[in-house]
């Protein structure tokens, strides 16, 4: 499925609006040099945070304000938003991710939180603290929206294998059973397994659950 037109002008919507809280603080998104700066400044975050492997923080981090931080962070997030926008299947029967909608939903929905942080005055009181829990609950809270369906999808899948456990002799041969209940169960949670994969994954969630 492509991406609705009503997410697509929310995408430029937020999109206007975070070039503007940049601007307040120096960054023009028009301009390579600024962008290149910001995508510095979020690769320290990423490191910093844990998102990235462990690698030399950027000198553009270290000396960037917190408010400089989210901005590069925001920009980051925007960037992922039109990746998903613009690489969206036409079909995502067939896909493992969650539906690409519901994830450029997600990065709306963080974009209008950091732009409307952005335009007001409690992130020049943050602590030191209070800007490192900032970026960890954002990576944190991103994933687990992202992989809610799955982890749903999961529980549910094991609920019908532990129910009927006696039936099968093996783990494999459940999910040889279930596998078309559970897929069709799936689609109506945003949570997509490929039929070609989905025995295989089914078979090693039975496995892990006993």
């Amino acid at each position: 499925m492509k991406i609705s037109y009503v997410v697509c002008k929310e995408f430029d919507f937020i999109q206007v609006q975070l070039e503007k809280q940049a601007k307040k603080y120096g960054f023009d998104l028009s301009k390579d040099d600024d962008v290149n700066r910001l995508n510095l400044i979020t690769d320290g975050e990423r490191i910093v945070h844990k998102r990235l492997p462990k690698g030399k923080i950027p000198h553009e981090w270290k000396s960037a304000s917190f408010a400089e931080r989210v901005i590069g962070t925001a920009y980051d997030f925007l960037h992922q938003l039109d990746v998903t926008i613009e690489s969206a299947p036409e079909d995502t029967n067939d896909c493992e991710c969650c539906n690409p909608e519901a994830r450029a939903i997600e990065f709306l929905t963080t974009l209008n939180f950091i732009v409307g942080f952005l335009s007001g005055n409690g992130i020049h009181e943050f602590t030191e603290d209070q800007q490192s829990t900032f970026f960890s609950k954002l990576g944190r809270d991103g994933a687990q929206k992202r992989h809610a369906p799955m982890t749903a999808l999961r529980s549910w899948a094991i609920e019908q294998y532990q129910y009927r456990a006696a039936e099968w002799q093996s783990a494999n041969q459940a999910a040889h059973a279930l596998k078309e209940c559970v897929i069709e169960h799936g689609r109506t949670i945003n949570a997509h397994l490929s039929k070609e994969n989905a025995q295989r994954t089914i078979a090693e969630w039975f496995r892990k659950s006993v």
